[in-house]
């Protein structure tokens, strides 16, 4: 599922007792590291 620019840009709130800005920055680690495998791939 594609995310956009209006998506990234929204407030990250606490979820379960993650705080949603320590979530996010997990979910950016994640994508920058399957954007570097798959280059790694190519």
């Amino acid at each position: 599922m594609q995310e956009t620019d209006h998506d990234h840009e929204a407030e990250a709130i606490d979820i379960g007792g993650v705080a949603g800005k320590r979530l996010k920055s997990f979910l950016d680690r994640i994508e920058r590291l399957e954007e570097e495998k798959k280059a790694l791939a190519d």
